[in-house]
């Protein structure tokens, strides 16, 4: 399993994701921040997702 490099931020714009490491479903409007370290993925999506994603180092 492949795990992030730096941290991730990311909004939910439309729709909704189900995280499959976590066994949480993210919808519309909600923000998830995954630190260096965590596991990426995998998640599904019943029907179209649309999330705003930034990523950044853990040091600049």
């Amino acid at each position: 399993m492949s795990r992030h490099d730096g941290w991730e931020e990311v909004c939910l714009l439309d729709g909704a994701m189900h995280d499959l490491t976590l066994d949480r479903t993210f919808t519309t409007d909600m923000y998830a921040c995954r630190p260096p370290g965590m596991p990426h993925g995998p998640w599904t999506s019943q029907n179209d997702v649309t999330m705003l994603v930034f990523t950044y180092p853990d040091q600049l």
